[in-house]
Parts: structure tokens; C-alpha cells; sequence
């Protein structure tokens, strides 16, 4: 009968936490390195609670790349449903220009814009007119205008409210 060899603390540590990852049973670790190695129940117990620490703080950090992962997967999610100003302007100018197909629904005819994707959009002139003017808005045409206003106007302690300010200031222009 061949003697089996002895086990070192770090090699029996090591075992003890790919045994405790593959989701085995104390005991059935206990079993596995003791059909290679020569290894007493107390020594194992002794190195169970090291090498259970070390597989915790192995699963916190799994968990916790699982959760950076699963959250920068929402952000892209999220990213990707969110349409860019590029790509808004693109479809109202494709609104504005693109060729439509004259389609006869009832009595009434309508012009039907076919996009990419196979999808149809009837399309009026108010629909052009107003994405013709969400176009100028997004491009800042509609921006107002500073207006400079210097002009100096003193108020006196003495008018008790804005009408007697007026009153006061009205008849020194018409003497």
C-alpha cells in the first residue's frame, strides 16, 4: 500500500476553496483531498474557516462585478433608447424632404413616407410645416433678440406709488 503524500496549509486551503466554488458539502471536500492526500480531520477543520473567508471575499467581488456590469448594462440600455439631436434632426428632415407615395384611402388620397425599416408614415403639410419649425428651433432661428436699453430713470422719495410717479413726470412734460 502506497503512503499518500502529505498536504501543505496553502495547497489544503487552495483545495478546500475550489471544493467550497464547485458548491460541495464540507464533508465531501474532506473526502476529495483525503482520497489524494494525507490530511487529519482536525488539520482540515482547522484550515475550513481560512479557506471559507477567502471564498467569501471571492464571492463578494463576483458580486460586485456582476452588479458594476449589470448597471453599466442599464446605462447602455438606456443610452441606446435615448435618440441623439444627429439623429432627430436626420428623421425631421427626411419628414420635410423625403418622397412620399400617394395611397387612396376611401375618397381621400394621403402621402405615406416608407422608412428604412419597412415602417409607413402618413405625412401632411401641417406635419411638414411643424417639423420644418422644430428644425429652425433646434438650430436656434427662433432665439430672441437682446435689446440694449440704456436709458437712465430716476425715481424721487416722494411719489407714494407708481401713479403719482406717472402723474407727476406727465405734467412736467407738458409744461
Amino acid at each position: 500500500m502506497s503512503k499518500k503524500p502529505r498536504i501543505s496549509k496553502q495547497k489544503a486551503i487552495s483545495e478546500i476553496v475550489k471544493g467550497l466554488r464547485k458548491g460541495l458539502a464540507v464533508e465531501n471536500i474532506f473526502e476529495l483531498i483525503c482520497t489524494k492526500f494525507d490530511l487529519s480531520r482536525g488539520s482540515f477543520y482547522n484550515y475550513l474557516d481560512e479557506s471559507k473567508e477567502i471564498h467569501s471575499k471571492e464571492q463578494q467581488e463576483v458580486q460586485r462585478v456582476a452588479h458594476e456590469q449589470l448597471i453599466q448594462a442599464k446605462k447602455e440600455e438606456l443610452k441606446s433608447d435615448i435618440i441623439s439631436i444627429q439623429k432627430r434632426k436626420e428623421y425631421l428632415t427626411k419628414v420635410v424632404t423625403a418622397e412620399t407615395d400617394l395611397i387612396q384611402v376611401g375618397k381621400a388620397t394621403v402621402e405615406v413616407l416608407t422608412h428604412d425599416d419597412g415602417r409607413r408614415e402618413i405625412i401632411t403639410n401641417d406635419i411638414r410645416i411643424r417639423a420644418l419649425q422644430e428644425l429652425n428651433r433646434m438650430d436656434g432661428a427662433y432665439s430672441p433678440e437682446l435689446i440694449s436699453i440704456n436709458q437712465k430713470t430716476e425715481l424721487s422719495a416722494s411719489p407714494k406709488t407708481l401713479d403719482d410717479w406717472y402723474d407727476k413726470h406727465r405734467m412736467n412734460k407738458d409744461e
